[in-house]
């Protein structure tokens, strides 16, 4: 069904754009609360629209929106951003499973 499939391009697209601003807030700029605040905004923007899409998606991205806010204040390695961006990238895929499936 087209309309399932742009649901889920929709919702990649925006997990994936996020994820750039995000990575970048904790690794090549850290310590730049400009980037910080983008990363924050766009995760504060796109929120509505998960939710609207189904409600394991608006959990998900409600947590991206706290990771947002809350990780680059603690001192993580490459390594670590790594890892919990895998999690997430999971979690993503239960979301769209939950809402698709």
């Amino acid at each position: 069904d087209p309309v399932e499939v742009a649901g889920v391009f929709a919702a990649c697209l925006a997990y994936f754009a996020g994820t750039a601003l995000y990575v970048k807030t904790m690794i090549r700029e850290r310590g730049d609360p400009a980037y910080r605040w983008w990363s924050v905004g766009y995760h504060a923007a796109v929120l509505p629209l998960a939710a609207w899409l189904s409600p394991a998606l608006g959990v998900l991205f409600g947590w991206l929106l706290v990771r947002a806010w809350w990780l680059p204040t603690r001192a993580l390695t490459p390594k670590h951003v790594g890892m919990i961006e895998i999690a997430n990238s999971a979690l993503l895929l239960v979301g769209i499973a939950l809402t698709w499936a």
